[in-house]
């Protein structure tokens, strides 16, 4: 069995634009050459967006490359992730990668934040994503509506 080692901070958010504070929810995808981690990072309003390092698939890991462009950014006004995006699964299938991804909207001060899933397909290799739907995964409907 494999012993649990701890490596430290391997990457952090450069602290301004649209990577201003956090790398969160470190999401893996092993790769032949290398292991690329999809990760959220906040702006200065806290809206997440999904960005991606590369790092050597050997230890210590040293990271190869940090994406500072967002793979999946918010989406459209009064949409459920309108107010960010973090990942949560990646899975690869028919050469496509699928990513479930957690969307968040703001609604009011008693109400801080909706938190719902989403899937956005990348057809370049994980360079970009995007959402099957603008409404989340999982939509409920009461009688009426």
């Amino acid at each position: 069995m494999n012993e649990w080692r701890k490596l430290g901070l391997s990457v952090a958010a450069p602290g301004a634009g649209l990577m201003t504070s956090h790398a969160m929810l470190p999401t893996l995808l092993p790769r032949a050459d290398c292991v690329r981690v999809y990760f959220a990072s906040c702006d200065a309003d806290l809206r997440g967006r999904i960005f991606y390092a590369e790092l050597e698939n050997t230890f210590p890991f040293k990271v190869i490359k940090v994406c500072c462009d967002p793979v999946l950014d918010v989406g459209a006004p009064s949409t459920f992730d309108a107010d960010g995006v973090n990942p949560s699964q990646i899975i690869a299938r028919d050469g496509a990668l699928y990513l479930y991804y957690i969307g968040y909207q703001r609604i009011s001060q008693e109400i801080p934040y909706t938190i719902l899933g989403g899937l956005a397909v990348s057809t370049d290799d994980g360079a970009s994503f995007k959402r099957v739907h603008t409404t989340p995964m999982l939509r409920l409907f009461s009688p009426g509506i």
